[in-house]
Parts: structure tokens; sequence; C-alpha cells
């Protein structure tokens, strides 16, 4: 009986097909890779977008621009109500349930209702580049301050100017301060009612709108928590861990003249983003820019004041 011969691979030959494949997939992934970045960050963008759109209806409806966050206090935070300039546009973001749920003369804090909205996850409000897409944990907080549920993530802070960071000098959010005859006031902060006519500088040279990223520092979409406080991993990093600022870095950040966004050296306030090499921002006229790590430092700063009075030519 004659035995038929089959064509077979040898293992060797088998070893070989195997590692060539394995050095394919590891140059796949880098592409791969790239291009979930690159969708991660034009959804970041598209979501900017709409929160400029939200801005300006806002602005239509009310003859304002929504309030940094509310306080009962003049000069301080007070005991609240503390609500955050996102809170108010939930009907422009397709959130009108969430909104009819909160009582905007209560404080963040209070019970029933509040119970459920501070927990809520916008979509709009978060980059899907983040990877913490989980709430904040209350031990997160070195002092929660009465809060006592998690409290809705966010990665998108207003900007209140370019002026010293909070912990320096908390009356940038009531009394803006001027620098070498500088203005550093934004479009947002302590109970604040900008209008358009308030932007002198002109809405697409003046940032309403920055990226924070949750791997620095916390950010909300739900507002102040009066006297709470934390430690960023910047500020740990940087300075000894000193608690972050005051509460109002929670929704609010700043284009800092001291260095660029995402700097290792920055503090809580500081726009930072988890896309590579810069941040996405939204300016006041419902356009957003991509800003690198290495922009024109004579230029970034000053697109977060409103009144300045500096020609910028934006070229990010």
């Amino acid at each position: 009986m004659k035995l038929t011969r089959h064509a077979a691979f040898t293992l060797i030959e088998l070893l070989v097909v195997v590692a060539i494949m394995a050095i394919l997939i590891g140059l796949l992934l880098p592409a791969v890779q790239k291009v979930r970045e690159a969708a991660s960050r034009l959804k970041c963008k598209n979501n900017m977008k709409q929160i400029g759109l939200a801005l300006h209806n806002y602005h239509d409806r009310t003859g304002s621009f929504p309030p940094g966050y509310t306080s009962n206090a003049t000069r301080t935070d007070g005991t609240g109500p503390g609500w955050g300039w996102a809170a108010h546009l939930l009907p422009d973001l397709e959130q009108d349930n969430l909104y009819r749920m909160i009582d905007f003369n209560q404080p963040i804090t209070a019970s029933g209702n509040h119970n459920i909205v501070r927990q809520a996850n916008i979509p709009f409000l978060r980059c899907p580049s983040d990877p913490r897409q989980d709430p904040i944990p209350l031990s997160d907080f070195t002092n929660p301050a009465g809060l006592t549920t998690p409290l809705g993530r966010s990665n998108y802070v207003a900007c209140y100017g370019n002026t010293p960071f909070l912990g320096e000098s908390p009356a940038v959010l009531t009394n803006h301060l001027s620098i070498d005859g500088i203005s550093g006031k934004g479009m947002f902060y302590r109970n604040s009612r900008t209008r358009i006519a308030d932007v002198t500088d002109g809405l697409s040279n003046t940032c309403a709108v920055g990226e924070k990223n949750a791997k620095n520092t916390m950010a909300t979409w739900v507002g102040v928590i009066p006297g709470a406080s934390w430690r960023s991993a910047n500020d740990q990093a940087n300075y000894g861990g000193i608690p972050s600022n005051i509460a109002a870095a929670m929704v609010l950040g700043h284009a800092c003249r001291q260095h660029p966004p995402s700097a290792d050296a920055g503090v809580a306030e500081d726009f930072s983003s988890p896309h590579i090499n810069g941040v996405n921002m939204l300016f006041a006229d419902g356009s957003v820019h991509a800003v690198r790590t290495s922009v024109n430092m004579n230029v970034y700063p000053f697109t977060a004041s409103i009144a300045d009075g500096l020609p910028l030519q934006i070229d990010f």
C-alpha cells in the first residue's frame, strides 16, 4: 500500500510566520492608537463647539453669559449655592430633565434631588481621551465640606483670566488684578454676568472655556463646594502637596502668564489635557483651537482677558 505524503508546515516555518505576524501587529498598533486619538480629539472639539452654541443660546435668552459660579457672599465663596456655569447651560446641552431637578437657590450639597444631580455624567462635558470617566470620589478631597456623594466630573472649565493662581490672590475672582498695567480679567468669575459688549478685545480673540486633565487635578460641571479642598497631582509634585488653592478651581481655569497649557510645573487651575502636545480651547465666538504647549507666550495668556486692549494675532 502506497502512502500519500501531505504537505505541511514545519515547526520552524510556523514560528517564522508567527514572528512576522507579531512584527506586523507591532507596527500597526501605533497607527491604530494615532487614529483613535485623532478621533477622540475631534470628538473633544465637537463637545466644545456644542458648549459654545449653548453659551450663545444662554446669552440670547438672558442678555449675558452664565456666572462662573454663584455665591451669596460678594468677596468670598460664602455658603453657596455654588452652582457653576455648566449647570446653567443644561437645557442647551439636552439635559432639561436634570436641570429641572435643581433648586438654584439651594446649595449644591443640599439633599433630595441634588443627591442625584451631583453625580450625573454629562457626555458633552467629558473628553473621550481622558481615562478617568468616573465621578470624583469623596476620597479625593482632603475636606469635602459637607459633600456626601461623588461629584460629576468634567473636562472643561470656564476661563477667569490670566491673573495669578487662586492661592496667591483669591481677589482675582471679583477684583481682577492688573499686572504691568495689563488687566487679566476673564469672561467667568464669581457671580459674573459678562455680556458680548464687554468683550472689547473681540470674541474671536478671547478664550471662554479650556480643558482640564483629570490626571492633574479635579474638575466638575456641577459647581463650587464652599470650603472644599483637595490635593491635585500637580500641586503634590510641584508644591509639596499644598491643598489646591480654593474651591473655585473646580469650575474655573486660567491661561497662566508663567507657563503654557499642560506644563509640568502647572497648578490646579491651569488648562491641561490628555491630548498629546496641547489642549483644545473654546473661544467666545464659538471657534475651537488646538493650543500647543509650544505656544507663543506673548500671545497665549492674553487670549484669556476680555479687555486688555492688546492687539493679538491668533496663530495656534
